[in-house]
């Protein structure tokens, strides 16, 4: 397939805007590498490019016959490709291929290079992607425990760029525990062939500890223990397929009564008490609340024959004491729980191979937090909700945890526009409560021993004020981003933890400031949630993203308004990371990480003069991740937008955000820049970053 792009020069281009955003405001990566010009050359040509793909450029006087230009056919290097010439008297004719020389390539796959606790009868699917189309009759896929597929396989199916190996449960990939190798071969329609190779590790065999007792387990109920008919309950019994479920026609029935935080209470009805012993390891499988998961150690047992209650007296046990070897992926048994007003289970919804929750978060828009009579602060818009999605996977050995990995992923926002009313001076610091929010979920089971978790979110709103002012000042901001995290962890390897994070920034929505202030203003509204992710009695991984807003400056009321003002807002987050690992010491392992800043002011202008509103600003972001720089303008006259980078308009770049995704490094590197003594780059803020750059050096030195 090849693509066209035709451009008509017959004319000088002329590009008339106002304002004109420059490379120096915006602090932008160079994205149009400098090209040397022609002699005489006064025009150039330029098209938005793909980096690493090939171009080729051809010129014709005539739309009849196309000759190639010469340096083409050239790999783009960056997001835009020109071309400097010197036109003719009758005009050039442009037009731009580009050229599919890369073979397919992987965009997704499962299991993916390095995974553990994969299913021995998992499908493997890999998705693919290339630019004229993958050649269905060329794949084939090798695994090396089962032999070679191709699509005339009943086992091997492509279909809208998908490829799905599948036995249908027939045949295992492997044993227990075992390596596998995959090799896939595959070309495009145009004979552009590439072929990958990956590696992944399937379930260990499940040996948990000898003295175990799973309540709710089919082994449970084989000794007369009655679960109840919850739906909750009802649904993860079903789980539970080791044996049959229900007890004997001669087994005394009997029931978990009451779970409390150092002893379980056992009801029963028949002449003696079910046979617990000291020293047992026990844990529930059916809990109809999360007050009732639990994974203890019974240190003493106690009967009231009278009562027909039976005491276990319990201390906490780690979930790594009841499993010898094992592995867990989360998989189609995974399950999220929902609360009623009274905490009980309600309304499970099974999953597949992620665990996808409700949004979480809360919306106080229009909500007065603050009134003292002297100051108000409400908030025409205060929103912060996360809707994430879940992977996991566990692998133990010898009764300790050797492996695991866990992500969130999913759409994050939060919009803040807070609106301050001051009658007189006021200086406060206060911490207001707004949301706590807490799910349990169910992962799966290694034997006999179910895996929960738990997902929370608790969110303080923390505000500051100094204000000498009368009148009100407003303004907000609105942002969404993509936003994945997680950990790996392996004991053996150093450090044993590692973290994952990514984000995509969308256009931010920032709001104009307006101010009728007498005086001088500061202040600032910052949330502070807690987000934490835990598995239970075994590990903990924590976020927190903490969207800030501050406001600064002052202004002088006078007849007719109001008179010379500056008014300063800023809008940030910060993503941060911790985990704990029960029964092994982490050091404190954290991280963090700026997710974005906004910055605007508001300055009151000569009326009718061209001015900007909104400045873009500086940044730095790591190769691969998304810029969005904004620029907002006023005059008398409507204003267009344009933006340069080293000179040269980016074509489509005509609107008040620019947004450059996927960054790559563009050009030779002449200097470097070095973090004080005693710091990273990653603690620098925003002006101690650029101080750095300021004292650059030669690369080469």
């Amino acid at each position: 397939m090849r693509k066209y792009i035709a451009l008509c020069l017959c004319l000088p281009l002329l590009v008339c805007v106002s304002p004109s955003p420059s490379s120096a405001e915006t602090g932008a990566p160079i994205i149009l590498p400098a090209s040397a010009p022609e002699a005489g050359a006064t025009h150039r040509v330029i098209w938005p490019t793909q980096p690493e793909i090939l171009y080729e450029l051809q010129v014709s006087d005539d739309l009849d016959k196309w000759e190639t230009v010469t340096g083409f056919p050239a790999h783009a290097a960056s997001l835009a490709q020109q071309h400097l010439f010197d036109p003719a008297p009758a005009g050039w004719f442009f037009r731009v291929r580009a050229l599919d020389d890369q073979a397919p390539r992987i965009v997704d796959r499962f299991p993916a290079d390095g995974d553990f606790a994969v299913g021995r009868f998992s499908a493997i699917t890999v998705v693919l992607a290339d630019a004229t189309g993958v050649e269905a009759a060329s794949i084939t896929l090798t695994v090396d425990t089962l032999g070679t597929f191709t699509t005339g396989h009943s086992a091997l199916a492509f279909f809208d760029n998908t490829l799905v190996f599948n036995s249908g449960g027939h045949s295992a990939l492997g044993d227990y525990g075992e390596t596998v190798t995959a090799t896939l071969e595959v070309a495009d329609v145009l004979g552009n062939a590439a072929a990958y190779e990956w590696t992944f590790d399937l379930e260990r065999e499940p040996v948990v500890a000898d003295n175990l007792f799973v309540f709710g387990s089919p082994a449970a109920m084989q000794t007369g223990q009655d679960v109840g008919a919850t739906p909750a309950r009802a649904l993860l019994a079903e789980r539970m397929t080791m044996a049959p479920a229900g007890a004997p026609d001669d087994a005394d029935p009997w029931s978990l009564e009451s779970v409390a935080d150092d002893h379980l209470i056992i009801a029963y009805s028949g002449p003696a008490a079910p046979g617990f012993t000291a020293d047992t390891l026990v844990c529930n499988f059916t809990p109809n609340s999360a007050d009732e998961i639990f994974y203890r150690l019974v240190t003493a047992v106690s009967d009231d024959p009278e009562s027909g209650r039976l005491t276990l007296h319990t201390e906490d046990a780690a979930l790594e004491d009841f499993i010898e070897d094992g592995s867990l992926r989360l998989s189609g048994d995974a399950m999220v729980f929902g609360e009623d007003v009274f905490g009980q289970f309600v309304s499970p919804q099974s999953l597949t191979t992620r665990l996808a929750f409700d949004p979480l978060g809360f919306d106080l828009s229009d909500v007065e937090l603050v009134n003292t009579g002297a100051l108000t602060l409400s908030f025409d818009k205060l929103v912060w909700t996360f809707t994430p999605s879940l992977e996991a996977a566990f692998e133990f050995r010898g009764f300790r945890l050797r492996r695991m990995h866990t992500e969130a992923n999913g759409q994050f926002r939060t919009e803040i526009r807070p609106r301050l009313t001051i009658a007189q001076s006021v200086s406060s610091q206060s911490t207001i409560p707004l949301a706590t929010i807490k799910r349990s979920f169910y992962l799966g089971a290694i034997g006999p021993v179910p895996v929960w978790g738990e997902i929370g979110l608790s969110v303080n709103a923390v505000l500051s004020y100094d204000l000498s002012v009368s009148g009100t000042v407003a303004g907000g901001v609105a942002q969404n981003m993509t936003l994945s995290f997680g950990a790996r962890y392996d004991r053996e390897q150093s450090p044993a933890l590692r973290w994952h994070r990514s984000g995509i920034l969308h256009p931010a929505e920032l709001d104009p400031i307006t101010a009728t202030v007498a005086g001088s203003a500061s202040g600032s509204a910052r949330l502070v949630p807690a987000f934490e992710i835990t598995y239970l009695r075994l590990a903990r991984v924590s976020a927190n993203v903490d969207p800030g807003f501050e406001v600064s400056g002052e202004g002088v009321v006078s007849t007719g308004g109001t008179s010379p003002a500056e008014w300063t807002m800023k809008a940030n987050a910060n993503l941060g990371l911790g985990a704990e690992i029960i029964a092994f010491d982490l050091g404190g392992v954290e991280m963090q990480v700026k997710l974005f800043e906004h910055v605007w002011t508001h300055t009151q202008p000569v009326p009718g003069e061209l001015h900007f509103t909104r400045h873009p600003q500086d940044m730095v972001v790591a190769k691969g991740d998304t810029a969005v720089f904004s620029a907002a303008a006023a005059g008398a006259e409507p204003v267009r937008y344009q933006w340069f980078q080293e000179d040269v308009p980016l074509p489509g770049a005509t609107g008040g955000d620019l947004i450059l995704e996927e960054l790559s490094q563009v050009g030779d590197i002449d200097y470097v820049a070095f973090a004080p003594g005693g710091s990273s780059v990653e603690d620098l803020d925003h002006h101690e970053l650029f101080a750095a750059l300021r004292n650059k050096t030669p690369y080469d030195a």
